[in-house]
């Protein structure tokens, strides 16, 4: 019985010798990297000044490198174009995360580029254009470079003896997702707007709203 007790314990230490073995022959086994990073628009499609910024977590000692380049030991990366780029990190074991962030073109760009008039108007997904006064849809609105705008009443003014243009400013807050305008462009609206969309065709817009009493969000969509 002794024996047998004996031979069981050899065999245990055996397995847990093996196990331990096929563990360290792999550093990376028990290794997860995970990668974050924050992101810097580029300020044109065609300019090279976006940046990325990665941190990783689940090892020390990493370098990071940029879509398979040379590795360096910060995760910060600059002159970028827009486009999508995959971060890699790796310890001094050979062990990896990876990560794939997007570098966007400036919102205030698109914003800058051309002029906007009124689309549609929703809201908790009801079309509400109708509700909208005409001599508000027909409005033009221009965003400057130097943080100025300007509301062109358009073809009808809701107050014959309105001004034609009225002058704005405008900035751009929380990475370019909130809209700060001097001036309200519907009637019942107010000055901030969450940046819901933006390409060189369409500008969409949402804000808070109160509805027979009621707080509730409407979208707007303005075109060329």
């Amino acid at each position: 019985m002794k024996r047998l007790a004996a031979t069981a314990a050899l065999v245990t230490l055996f397995l847990l010798h093996l196990i331990s073995c096929k563990k360290s022959s792999d550093p990376c086994s028990d290794v997860v990297i995970s990668l974050d990073a924050t992101t810097v628009r580029a300020s044109s499609p065609s300019a090279s000044d976006g940046s990325i910024s990665a941190t990783a977590t689940g090892s020390s000692d990493l370098t990071f490198s940029l879509n398979g380049g040379a590795s360096q030991p910060t995760g910060n990366f600059t002159n970028l174009k827009a486009g999508s780029y995959n971060i890699i990190a790796k310890n001094t074991n050979g062990c990896t995360g990876s990560k794939s962030f997007n570098v966007d073109v400036s919102r205030a760009y698109y914003l800058t580029l051309n002029t906007w008039k009124f689309s549609t108007a929703t809201v908790n997904g009801a079309d509400v254009s109708a509700l909208i006064q005409a001599c508000q849809k027909d409005n033009i609105l221009t965003f400057s470079v130097n943080l100025n705008g300007m509301l062109d009443e358009g073809a009808a003014k809701c107050n014959a003896a309105d001004p034609q243009t009225v002058p704005f400013n405008w900035s751009l807050a929380i990475n370019e997702t909130i809209l700060h305008v001097s001036a309200v462009f519907f009637t019942g609206g107010n000055s901030v707007y969450t940046v819901v969309a933006i390409t060189d065709a369409q500008l969409v817009l949402s804000q808070a709203i109160t509805v027979s009493g009621t707080l509730q969000t409407a979208v707007i969509t303005f075109v060329h």
